[in-house]
């Protein structure tokens, strides 16, 4: 497995099995490109275009799966779509679109070799098991006068 992000460092991705790589580098190098990056005030200035848009398109492998589960800006839908209808990659999975749900008419609904979910990827029954044992955690506890999770 290689990873890219601004903050990785060589020593974190060993500790997690991964091999650290510069951006361009993975693209060319990588089977599977899956994007799981957090919405954020530092995140906020790299979608402005995308963070995945046609340069990196272009320095992807022509069979090269793109997987987005994160924010729909990160990645340039225009150019996505161009890419997936011109063969340039192999697919794409995306839980996540600028426009929910997808307009009739919209390219990516014509792309070839497309997956699209409407941003519900992470529902599972495990993770709404964890949910609500939060959400009783967290009134237990308020209740008792003790909140947890607080927001200064």
């Amino acid at each position: 497995m290689i990873a890219w992000s601004q903050k990785l460092t060589s020593e974190r991705a060993a500790e997690v099995g991964a091999e650290r790589a510069e951006k361009r580098g993975l693209l060319e190098r990588t089977d599977v490109v899956s994007i799981h990056l957090a919405f954020s005030e530092r995140t906020r200035g790299l979608m402005v275009g995308g963070l995945v848009g046609g340069a990196e398109f272009a320095a992807m492998r022509r069979d090269a799966i793109l997987v987005n589960t994160s924010r729909s800006p990160i990645v340039d839908e225009a150019a996505m779509a161009a890419t997936l209808t011109e063969g340039r990659i192999g697919a794409a999975a995306l839980d996540v679109s600028g426009e929910q749900p997808l307009p009739e008419g919209h390219r990516l609904l014509a792309a070839l070799r497309t997956v699209l979910t409407p941003h519900l990827g992470d529902v599972t029954e495990e993770n709404y098991r964890a949910c609500f044992r939060g959400a009783v955690a967290a009134i237990e506890a308020w209740e008792a006068n003790s909140p947890i999770h607080l927001i200064s």
